[in-house]
């Protein structure tokens, strides 16, 4: 038998067929035949999977891709790791912010939510107040889109979809007789409200394989200004008691995750039951008779949140502010007065990790990029190949090129292969990634360079973020490779225009 692989997905996001440059994306991941592909993976006894968060917004397969993962879990339970990203968990805004009234709306507002009050009307019907909050704060471009338009009406996904996190408030919603009588009777509809709580009652912000030595999360967390002990959140969440609304505790909690956190915060090792305490709120979100939140549900929200622009941000699900995420993929300042970057990677690496697999922030090729940082022999593996950089091209070849981590008798190694397909298929996308496709452990992995940020990967920089070409085979091309200076500079163009005005969420 081989030895065992960890796979590793991440950032579904419904599988938009359109992304953000409307650039056709492959919808292969969340249709039924890649989690059969996956399932036959998983006949080996030593494979597992890990979902690295963000399942929920952008493309119309939301409620397939979910319903397959929750199939997964519940036949292979522990070999099947489901991490919660930001996307997923600000979903819990729904149940208190579509109710909440025109004075509550007006009072306390700030600068950086500015665009969502101001174009918020408490007035509106509760419909167009939803679609509001999903496009304006949860940066959801296609937030209702859940199903074909053939299989559900705008309205009816609505229904489903708040349904899932809250019945009071999806009985409010237009027709919520008629949707409800619809969905109950569709198997799938039905399945989806259920799986929707199996996820987050299931699910992590970060989780350690020890099998693999894999770290786990959303966003990396590779920054020391995260080692922190479960001082640091209760210091947070007490302050909660000085701020007067719901919105108002949002905002306090975001602003206290940028605060240092004090020496007796600081931890001397890793402990992933620390940073996955705010989920035990979880259970109380779905009890309809709960009717304020309590004190973790409004960590969990802020640790989604995006920083101050100039600020680390403490989370494990972090959104990126407007220079892009920390950790493993820009430079890390200086901060910290109690943990330097290099004994935050030692700690982690005596805390049994070799690899940190994470997603959320996309480095805009079409492969998971696989690197190490010269800091440390830990792997870094980046695998949010979303925002279009899935193309639907390579459905002509059915295969979708992902990473995963193999414990070999030489030690921790970590990969790209296919699914569908077998092992015998390793993904070849051409000779410009040729050197990309195959195994490295840490003696021989790419390293991460700075100044500009970059991975050299045999005598060629892929530069962040990399741009890709439109289509196929040319897909398999960064634009930003040495050379690409005209598309380098039209980006940071854009990257200028787009930070006047940005979400928080």
């Amino acid at each position: 038998m081989e030895p065992g692989k960890l796979l590793l997905v991440s950032d579904l996001e419904g599988c938009s067929p359109l992304s953000a440059s409307k650039q056709p994306q492959s919808q292969l991941l969340c249709k039924p035949e890649f989690f059969a592909a996956v399932a036959a993976f998983l006949e080996n006894p030593k494979n597992k999977v890990a979902f690295l968060g963000d399942y929920f917004d952008q493309g119309p397969y939301v409620v397939d891709s979910i319903n397959g993962i929750m199939e997964l879990k519940k036949t292979y339970g522990p070999r099947i790791h489901i991490i919660l990203g930001n996307r997923d968990l600000n979903k819990f805004r729904l149940v208190y912010e579509m109710q909440q009234t025109a004075q509550q709306i007006g009072q306390n507002k700030w600068a950086d939510w500015s665009k969502f009050y101001n174009e918020l009307n408490p007035e509106a019907p509760l419909l167009d107040r939803l679609k509001h909050i999903l496009n304006t704060s949860m940066g959801a471009p296609g937030p209702l889109n859940l199903a074909p338009s053939e299989e559900l009406s705008p309205e009816e996904a609505a229904y489903l979809f708040v349904r899932a996190f809250s019945e009071p408030a999806a009985s409010l919603l237009p027709n919520a007789a008629a949707a409800k009588s619809k969905i109950e009777g569709t198997p799938k509809f039905a399945s989806f409200i259920n799986n929707v709580r199996g996820l987050f009652t299931e699910g992590k912000i970060v989780t350690l394989d020890s099998d693999f030595k894999t770290l786990l999360s959303h966003a990396g967390g590779a920054e020391p200004f995260l080692f922190h002990n479960i001082n640091y959140y209760t210091a947070i969440k007490s302050t909660l008691s000085k701020a007067a609304t719901y919105f108002d505790k949002i905002e306090t909690v975001r602003l206290g995750l940028q605060e240092l956190p004090a020496e007796d915060a600081v931890a001397d090792h890793f402990n992933d039951q620390v940073y996955n305490e705010p989920l035990t709120c979880v259970p109380s979100l779905f009890d309809d008779t709960n009717p304020s939140p309590p004190d973790d549900y409004f960590l969990l929200q802020g640790l989604g949140l995006k920083p101050n622009p100039n600020r680390h941000f403490n989370s494990f699900i972090q959104s990126c502010d407007i220079k892009g995420c920390k950790g493993p993929y820009g430079p890390d300042i200086p901060l910290d007065p109690h943990v330097s970057y290099e004994t935050y990677l030692g700690l982690l690496a005596a805390s049994g990790v070799s690899v940190i697999a994470f997603g959320h922030a996309p480095h805009c090729v079409p492969i998971p990029v696989i690197y190490k940082r010269p800091e440390s022999e830990i792997l870094f593996i980046g695998n949010d190949t979303s925002n279009g950089y899935r193309p639907s091209a390579i459905e002509a070849i059915n295969q979708i090129p992902l990473s995963y981590v193999s414990l070999t008798a030489e030690g921790i190694k970590a990969g790209v292969f296919s699914l569908p397909g077998t092992s015998k298929y390793t993904y070849d996308g051409g000779s410009m990634f040729a050197s990309m496709i195959g195994t490295w452990d840490p003696s021989t992995a790419p390293k991460f360079l700075m100044d500009p940020p970059r991975i050299q990967y045999e005598g060629k920089a892929l530069l962040f973020p990399a741009r890709s070409e439109k289509t196929f085979p040319g897909i398999f091309k960064p634009a930003t490779m040495e050379g690409g200076a005209k598309r380098k500079s039209k980006k940071r163009s854009s990257n200028k225009r787009r930070t006047k005005k940005q979400s928080l969420y």
